[in-house]
């Protein structure tokens, strides 16, 4: 049986432009006194990923409402970066990141960003759950190509250990890191062709390739919200202030999932990703491709999001793609799907 070299394996991710939902909307707020970042995208080698360098001048225009990600055959281009991204200030993040905001990562412009329009609709409707005494963060925003390969090649590398593809156990958010040490030290792990697909699918259901995510418009976030933590073996005065998040599937079950439902859309937020049809949350979504993420909320404007909380069964997907076609679109809860 042919075996292939992790250090040869290179999985090219095609890109492609097409055509846009429609014009962005303004945003419905004033502008903020934020200062825009620039920076530059930063080409490394990812472990999995073949990063193409594509151009930044794209045919099509890429938007807050442009379609990316599976089942649609679009995607963004290895060097697209939103120009409009400012960085995300550090009482809005996850008290587990804040720690990192030092000035030397300030200074190297390693802070969470999103695009201007989705980052002042999101302050707005993270103060008004604050108010509510509903406490929501920040986990995740803006992702470059570069960094969602990193992300999927680590759900990557830890599928490939717990299906018995590789011979080394690797699981943890540091499994991409470790295997490159590893690597470098002189493991060669070796797999075959058909348990790299097996699980490149398993993870796909889960995590987008570089190029499909939407992470990588801007306009898309993870957030979650805190949880208590009983930890008896540790000291009260010892425990920390903030001891756990309620991210994927708790998330659900939280006060503030239940607000999000009730009012994400009036700050212009959307879900993309709901539950399966059997309401399986380990089984993908048909309509989506991916499982259930009750923390990954997209920004697509007040109005749009507005319609779209009356279009029942209908994705967020097939609701942009039906824009696309006519602008005007109206749906409502008895649609289950694009017409």
């Amino acid at each position: 049986m042919k075996t292939i070299s992790i250090l040869s394996l290179l999985f090219a991710v095609q890109v492609s432009y097409g055509q846009t939902a429609s014009k962005a909307i303004s945003s419905l707020y004033p502008p903020p006194a934020i200062k825009p970042v620039q920076t530059k995208p930063k080409m490394t080698e990812c472990l999995f990923c073949n990063i193409s360098i594509g151009s930044k001048n794209n045919p099509r225009q890429i938007t807050e409402l442009s379609v990316v990600g599976k089942p649609t055959t679009e995607g963004l281009p290895s060097l697209y970066e939103p120009e409009d991204l400012v960085d995300i200030e550090p009482r809005y993040m996850t008290p587990l990141y804040r720690k990192d905001y030092t000035p030397q990562y300030i200074a190297e412009g390693k802070m969470e960003k999103m695009r201007r329009s989705a980052y002042i609709a999101m302050t707005h409707m993270l103060d008004a759950a604050h108010f509510a005494n509903i406490d929501l963060f920040i986990h995740s925003a803006y992702r470059s190509y570069e960094i969602q390969c990193n992300v999927f090649s680590g759900k990557l590398v830890k599928q490939l250990s717990a299906d018995g593809f590789i011979s080394k156990k690797y699981t943890g958010p540091y499994a991409l890191s470790e295997m490159k040490k590893d690597i470098k030290a002189g493991y060669k792990p070796e797999f075959t062709a058909d348990q790299l697909i097996r699980s490149m699918m398993a993870v796909n259901t889960r995590s987008a390739l570089p190029g499909q995510s939407e992470h990588q418009l801007g306009s898309a976030a993870d957030i979650v919200t805190m949880i208590p933590k009983y930890e008896p073996q540790i000291p009260s005065e010892n425990k920390p202030e903030f001891s756990g998040y309620a991210l994927e599937y708790e998330m659900q079950d939280t006060p503030a999932f239940k607000w999000l439902q009730e009012n994400a859309y009036k700050y212009g937020y959307a879900l993309s990703y709901p539950n399966s049809e059997t309401l399986d949350f380990t089984k993908p979504n048909i309509r989506t491709g991916y499982i259930y993420e009750p923390w990954h909320w997209r920004y697509i404007g007040v109005d749009y999001a507005t319609r779209f909380k009356d279009c029942g069964r209908l994705v967020l997907r097939e609701f942009l793609t039906a824009l696309a076609k006519n602008p005007a679109y109206q749906c409502n809860k008895s649609h289950s799907g694009v017409k």
